[in-house]
């Protein structure tokens, strides 16, 4: 299959195919496609964000929803790997996932504040920060949490605040692989209204949408 923007654009879920309460999709805010502020984070980094900057990623569409909850949305970045290669990206960003200290929420490109020039804070001592990385980084604990099964593999994610484990700032991830694509959702409520995980239905939605597209 041969993949262009609007092909990828169209396995978002839109229209009728959303649960009730959503609205959507838009373009997506920053925090969906990350950075990390050290190197060795990187494979997490691109995991959260689709496969977005993988060397094997052949190229991704991201978006968000809303609803739920006054200022609650989901995001999700939607990304196509040559064959085969998905599910090592996915592990690779899994296996670093308990080594990482720090991760950086800052945009590939649409970052006005990266865009207004490098700004940058001190990093931990003994870090092996990624000088190409601008923004100001944002300071999280990775987890992994149990998410129901979806797709061919699945896996959920807490980035959480440090000594702040019940703090509405954290967001929570879910990573799902279907045949070479990879989708990954993202939620946040700063507000605590909604649950901390992307939600079951959506995603189960989305997922759908996706094997329908391919044909599985």
């Amino acid at each position: 299959m041969t993949w262009t923007a609007s092909r990828l654009r169209a396995l978002v879920l839109d229209g009728d195919g959303l649960p009730a309460g959503l609205k959507g999709p838009t373009d997506a805010p920053p925090i969906a496609l990350t950075r990390a502020y050290e190197q060795h984070c990187r494979p997490l980094a691109q995991l959260l964000s689709g496969g977005a900057g993988h060397p094997r990623n052949l190229d991704y569409t991201a978006a968000a929803w809303t609803g739920g909850g006054h200022i609650a949305y989901t995001t999700v970045v939607i990304g196509v790997f040559h064959e085969g290669e998905a599910q090592p990206a996915i592990d690779e960003g899994l296996h670093v996932l308990d080594h990482c200290r720090a991760y950086a929420s800052t945009a590939l490109a649409a970052n006005p504040i990266a865009a207004a020039g490098a700004l940058r804070t001190p990093a931990p001592p003994e870090s092996d920060r990624d000088d190409g990385v601008i923004g100001v980084p944002s300071w999280y604990e990775p987890e992994r949490v149990e998410v129901p099964p979806a797709g061919d593999f699945s896996a959920g994610i807490r980035l959480g605040i440090p000594g702040r484990p019940e703090s509405r700032s954290a967001t929570g991830h879910t990573v799902v692989r279907v045949g070479d694509v990879l989708a990954a959702f993202l939620h946040f409520d700063p507000l605590g209204q909604t649950a901390p995980m992307p939600a079951e239905d959506l995603v189960a939605a989305q997922v759908s949408r996706i094997r329908t597209a391919l044909g599985t």
